[in-house]
C-alpha cells in the first residue's frame, strides 16, 4: 500500500535528523520520495523511526512549526534557523 506524502515534510524530517548520509543507503528510494514518489506504508514507518519523527508528522500537508519551550540565546534573533534533534536533546537534558 503506497502512502501519499508531501516531499517537503520528508525533507524537513531528513534535515532535522541530520542523518542524510547514514539514511541514503538504508532507503535507496529516498531521492525518488523527495522528488514526489510515494513510499509504502512499511517504508514510511521505518523512515519515521530512523529520523525520530512521529509517524503522523509525515502525513502533514506542510512541515510543522516547532517552538522551543525555553528561549535560545545563542542566536541574534533568539530563533534558530533550523531545529535539529541534537539541539532538542541537549536542551531537554539541561532543562
Amino acid at each position: 500500500m503506497r502512502v501519499s506524502v508531501n516531499a517537503q515534510v520528508l525533507g524537513w524530517a531528513l534535515d532535522r535528523s541530520q542523518r542524510r548520509e547514514n539514511l541514503e543507503p538504508k532507503f535507496p528510494k529516498l531521492a525518488e520520495w523527495l522528488a514526489g514518489a510515494s513510499p509504502t506504508f512499511k517504508q514510511l514507518l521505518q523512515f519515521a523511526s530512523a529520523v525520530a519523527v512521529p509517524f503522523g508528522y509525515l502525513l502533514l500537508e506542510a512541515p510543522p512549526e516547532e517552538q522551543l519551550p525555553i528561549a535560545n540565546y545563542r542566536t541574534l534573533t533568539g530563533k534558530p534557523e533550523h531545529l535539529y534533534m541534537s539541539f532538542f536533546h541537549c536542551k531537554f537534558i539541561i532543562a
